[in-house]
């Protein structure tokens, strides 16, 4: 079979754009905001990441994290304060995150919600003064897409540009 020009712009302009479709790091950025305790009031913020290679969109499932980020008070808290944290999904339908760290000073926890992401939230305990917080999830926009999509379209019609000539 012969592929002309066209053919072969298409062609590339598809591979190019296919690229988007595949799975990828899907990054966020999250605020929490203390609404009961002793840190009743406080905003906090945070990144993580996960890789949705594996989600099926089928069920419940779960992906481990890639990268985790959350400053709380003057802790810097990170995957290596709990290596199990993991993103969680229900039919595709991504929950929230759950992680757990605790020293002899505090403890933090973001648990997914049940049935939606709106019912996820914060927890702390700061040696005995417990509070919860409001968590507000973000996903970031990658826009690497974009310019894969534009460049296989320019390529493509510079292709039919060409031949026209």
């Amino acid at each position: 079979m012969k592929l002309n020009n066209t053919s072969l712009g298409a062609l590339f302009a598809l591979c190019l754009c296919s690229g988007a479709l595949n799975a990828a790091t899907v990054p966020y950025s999250f605020d929490v905001d203390v609404d009961s305790g002793p840190r009743n009031g406080n905003l906090y913020s945070g990144d993580f990441s996960y890789d949705d290679a594996t989600l099926t969109g089928f069920g419940e499932e779960y992906v481990a994290l890639d990268s985790f980020n959350f400053s709380f008070e003057s802790n810097a808290l990170t995957l290596v304060d709990d290596t199990f944290a993991e993103a969680v999904f229900y039919d595709g339908d991504f929950l929230g995150i759950s992680y757990n760290a605790a020293t002899t000073d505090f403890s933090v926890s973001f648990i997914p919600g049940f049935f939606d992401l709106s019912e996820a939230y914060f927890a702390y305990d700061l040696a005995g003064d417990a509070g919860f917080g409001t968590l507000n999830v973000t996903a970031v926009p990658v826009p690497a897409a974009l310019p894969l999509l534009l460049s296989g379209l320019g390529l493509f019609g510079l292709q039919r540009r060409r031949r026209s000539l």
